[in-house]
């Protein structure tokens, strides 16, 4: 057995971006036969029909494509009413107003795991009785099923804590 050191200069923390919306494709997608269920932006825009048409029905915002420190981590922002919506779409950000900041996953079956890590791990532990998890699945008979979990971290049922380390 050798042992060979290695000099190692560790390098500074990534750049952080404060804010930035990233520019895509906009509108909800046509439903194909080609369009797969782990489609992000499909799951998302059928987490939103599922907030307009909830009783009572929410006024969702998607942001999944807003990144950086200061972003929401989340996939969809909730509001209790229209008003709430267009005041944050006009420049009030606070978080009073959002009543679920909800992270969107797409799965092939109704018993796939999640992984919450980084950004998703961040938002659920900063957000906690708001954040909900939506997980949009295709059921066999070529309908789409939405399971949600309100706090993730608090449901010891269904949550098993690991730890990456990466040196």
């Amino acid at each position: 057995l050798q042992i060979d050191p290695i000099p190692h200069t560790p390098s500074g923390p990534p750049v952080r971006v404060e804010c930035r919306v990233s520019r895509g494709p906009t509108g909800p997608r046509k439903r194909t036969e080609s369009t797969r269920v782990t489609d992000g932006m499909f799951c998302e825009y059928k987490a939103m029909e599922f907030e307009e048409h909830d009783t009572p029905p929410r006024f969702p915002v998607r942001v999944g494509n807003v990144t950086g420190w200061d972003a929401p981590g989340v996939d969809v922002l909730s509001f209790a009413s229209a008003e709430d919506r267009a005041h944050f779409l006009a420049g009030d950000h606070s978080e009073t107003r959002i009543i679920r900041f909800i992270e969107v996953k797409g799965r092939s079956s109704e018993g796939a795991k999640i992984d919450l890590r980084d950004n998703a791990l961040k938002a659920v532990r900063k957000y906690k009785d708001k954040y909900f998890l939506y997980r949009v699945f295709n059921r066999s008979d070529g309908s789409y099923a939405l399971a949600i979990l309100k706090d993730p971290t608090a449901d010891e049922t269904g949550v098993k804590v690991f730890y990456e380390v990466n040196l």
